[in-house]
């Protein structure tokens, strides 16, 4: 009896070990997924030479088809995209708890030559849940990116500036 009692413990821990393994390897993969949506992103600004209805509408597209569906937090100034199937973007005000599928934030500068330059922000959101407990989260990593610097064009500047 003694023996087979230590061979279920045995067994029990190698499943253990096994799940925990097998989540990891899912885990990994996933945010690797989500690292390569963020770059495609950033692309598909760097493109169309900022944020235009254009770029939002292919990105919005882009993501939806790639099965992208991490929500979380922006911070205040922010802009937030709250609906895949809009093309409209909502400033995040300080203390608003509202979930977002992504955020984008905007700064300028200038260059030598006196030409306003914008950087874009964008942050994704990955959100590692337990399908067996109706889609309970556990955590949710924050996936960071900027783009390179974008000369701006008055005519195609979606996101108003604040500030300049």
């Amino acid at each position: 009896m003694r023996e087979s009692t230590g061979t279920l413990n045995t067994f029990r821990i190698v499943i253990v070990f096994t799940l925990l393994f097998a989540s990891f390897i899912t885990l990994a993969i996933t945010y690797n997924k989500v690292i390569k949506l963020k770059n495609e992103s950033l692309s598909i600004i760097e493109r169309r030479e900022g944020i235009t209805v254009d770029s939002v509408e292919i990105m919005n597209r882009y993501l939806k088809s790639s099965g992208y569906h991490g929500r979380g937090v922006c911070k205040d100034g922010e802009y937030g995209m709250k609906n895949l199937d809009d093309d409209y973007f909502e400033k995040v005000s300080a203390g608003s708890n509202d979930m977002y599928f992504y955020c984008v934030s905007l700064s300028t500068h200038k260059d030598s030559n006196n030409n306003v330059k914008m950087l874009y922000k964008l942050r994704l959101f990955y959100s590692f849940e337990l399908s067996l407990f109706d889609g309970f989260n556990l955590f949710t990593f924050e996936i960071n990116g900027e783009t390179k610097s974008i000369t701006k064009y008055n005519d195609v500047t979606y996101i108003e500036m604040d500030e300049m």
